[in-house]
């Protein structure tokens, strides 16, 4: 009888143990699940922050591309020689560096001025100038980004 008792409690230990280690396991695989389930959240974030910074870098990459190519193309105007603008477009083209520069008389109420207009692909930029004998000056801190004339049909 003291035999079965003490074998009986053996048992009763081995089944306790049984019992405790699966449950030491299972909060050891419910961790591991928490922290791949954290890490798999933070890289979709990481994945879509990249994809929004990617597009805003090729938006303004593509901006700064048309706004010098734009600039170029003033630039390159005031070295041409122009004819007396009048209320419609004058234009030059230099196809290898696809350089587009026209002129206009400014519909401003001083009438010395000159608009250059400056374009790459649909991206326009303005300044103005004045023009003696063919050749422009630009005016300093007058460039735009939008036509200056207050009508927007004098600038189409």
């Amino acid at each position: 009888m003291l035999r079965l008792k003490i074998f009986s409690m053996i048992a009763m230990r081995q089944a306790f143990k049984l019992l405790q280690l699966p449950s030491k396991g299972f909060s050891s695989l419910q961790m591991i699940l928490i922290i791949m389930s954290l890490g798999i959240i933070m890289m979709k974030t990481f994945s879509h922050i990249s994809t929004l910074w990617q597009k805003d870098y090729i938006q303004y990459k593509r901006y700064y591309q048309q706004f010098n190519q734009a600039q170029s193309s003033i630039e390159w105007a005031i070295t041409q020689q122009w004819t007396i603008p009048t209320e419609h477009w004058q234009c030059q083209e230099l196809l290898t560096y696809q350089l587009s520069a026209c002129i206009k008389v400014a519909g401003l109420l001083n009438g010395e001025y000159v608009i250059v207009k400056g374009e790459f692909q649909r991206f326009k930029l303005f300044h103005l100038a004045t023009l003696y004998n063919g050749k422009l000056t630009l005016q300093q801190g007058h460039w735009l980004d939008y036509c200056p004339n207050n009508k927007s049909q004098y600038c189409e």
